[in-house]
């Protein structure tokens, strides 16, 4: 009995609520605010919203909000959140797979197409809202709920953006697997008959390629998909976008190390901070792929003459450009503020060092020319697409900042190293040539350097207001 009411004690109890909010005429937002607990969760549309662990978030867009709030007795609470913004822009929608769908800055430079979408058009009349989700067919979007989410928000006059295939095609996977001559067929006609129902004009978009080359040509990898959807959105009289043969034309004027290296998600090792050792990826985007092929849907919906209310979407569109911005040396360094913008928006580039380093300045990719040597730049974007470098150097001086307050001795060093700082509170770190944290500690005067291997290291000490480098020899 008391081992009984001992897991009694420890269990989880998850108590569950649900409301509707819609913001009120005018509004373009929702504030959201979560029951008082310890720590809380925000998804959106099932998805985890970042690093989010506030009581309240801002709801800019149409969909379901969920908070898990951890309380004091150790239960979780979820609180569900349907909300309905009411902007009185046309909002287009995305449904489709992983190549379309968003995601956070820990997996960044993967991204969706549809991630970078709406720059391309007038904020002022129209509004993206990107549904797509990793890993789903037409068939699991559906089960899950993800299109009825879709369907209870759609008004009059939005667009209904459909790309299905990648995970349609898996035969050993009967939760996603559609067959293109019946149950891809059904599940199209679900979302374009539904849509149509709703006021809204469905769109069919093929799917865009993997990166599997026969000699200089990309190869076609969902021919009966895209024969399908052609003839669905035919027989429901609505526009078919075949974005797999752009696409796949596109890729081929580029050629296969262009698509390898720029537009599908491969990616060099001891480059990219949430890929250090690289990465190998077909199918997902980088950034700039995700933007190039934005570029390529937008071309296509330009073609389309026959049907008026893509003509009507289209005299929405604006020019988009893309600001990037690394770190060099690689990883010496965080660069914030890059992306994929409307022509005419005001851009603040932040270059931060990691230890051991220090800011230089900037300068554009292929020029020597200083461009500043600010650590935060803004610019407004015009029609061309920038690429910034943030320059980094180690740092050799023996202070990177006059601080007599702050002394470091005996130097050379063998056993011990004293620390004389006339503050209240510092941080101390012994950092190798490479930036390397080897030790660190606060509010102490005696470093133990008996572990530590004969050498130059940087001792980093940094105070409320003042931040120093002392360059020490430890033998």
């Amino acid at each position: 009995m008391m081992k009984y009411l001992h897991y009694v004690s420890i269990f989880i109890f998850i108590i569950c609520f649900s409301f509707t909010v819609t913001a009120r005429p005018g509004s373009e937002q929702v504030h959201l605010t979560a029951p008082e607990g310890n720590s809380y969760q925000w998804l959106y549309n099932g998805q985890l919203i970042g690093a989010q662990d506030s009581q309240q978030i801002i709801a800019a867009q149409s969909g379901t909000y969920t908070v898990l709030v951890s309380m004091n007795d150790e239960t979780v609470e979820t609180k569900s959140y349907v909300v309905n913004v009411t902007t009185g822009k046309v909002t287009v929608f995305v449904i489709g797979d992983s190549t379309a769908s968003i995601y956070g800055s820990d997996l960044y430079p993967r991204t969706g197409w549809a991630q970078v979408l709406q720059p391309f058009f007038n904020s002022d009349n129209v509004v993206v809202n990107d549904q797509a989700a990793s890993g789903r067919s037409s068939k699991s979007f559906y089960d899950e709920g993800k299109w009825n989410t879709v369907y209870n928000i759609l008004k009059a006059g939005d667009y209904v953006l459909i790309q299905f295939a990648h995970n349609d095609e898996k035969t050993t996977d009967p939760t996603r697997y559609t067959d293109p001559a019946t149950t891809y067929r059904d599940y199209l006609k679900i979302f374009g008959n539904g849509a149509k129902e709703k006021g809204a004009y469905p769109v069919f978009i093929s799917s865009i390629p993997r990166n599997n080359w026969s000699g200089t040509q990309i190869k076609q990898a969902h021919a009966a998909y895209t024969q399908a959807m052609k003839e669905v959105a035919a027989e429901l009289e609505a526009p078919f976008i075949d974005m797999e043969a752009s696409t796949m034309a596109f890729l081929n004027s580029k050629g296969k190390s262009y698509a390898t290296d720029s537009i599908f998600n491969n990616l060099k090792s001891g480059v990219w901070q949430n890929y250090p050792d690289g990465n190998s990826d077909g199918t997902h985007l980088q950034q700039n792929g995700a933007f190039e092929l934005c570029k390529v849907l937008v071309a296509d919906l330009k073609q389309v003459t026959a049907f008026s209310e893509i003509q009507s979407l289209t005299s929405n569109l604006v020019p988009a450009i893309r600001i990037n911005a690394m770190a060099d040396p690689d990883l010496k360094g965080k660069v914030t503020g890059y992306g994929v913008y409307s022509k005419g928006t005001t851009v603040t580039l932040t270059a931060t060092p990691v230890n051991g380093y220090r800011f230089v300045n900037w300068t554009l990719v292929n020029s020597t020319d200083v461009y500043s040597t600010e650590k935060s730049i803004s610019l407004t974007t015009d029609t061309l697409s920038l690429d910034f470098r943030a320059h980094f150097e180690l740092i050799t001086a023996l202070q990177e900042h006059k601080a007599e307050d702050i002394k470091v001795y005996p130097n050379p060093a063998s056993s011990y190293l004293n620390v004389d700082v006339k503050a209240q509170r510092w941080q101390i770190d012994i950092l190798d040539l490479s930036g390397r944290a080897m030790l660190s500690g606060q509010n102490i005067k005696s470093i133990d350097l008996r572990g530590v291997a004969s050498g130059t290291y940087l001792v980093h000490i940094k105070t409320e207001n003042t931040e120093v480098y002392r360059k020490v020899q430890v033998r």
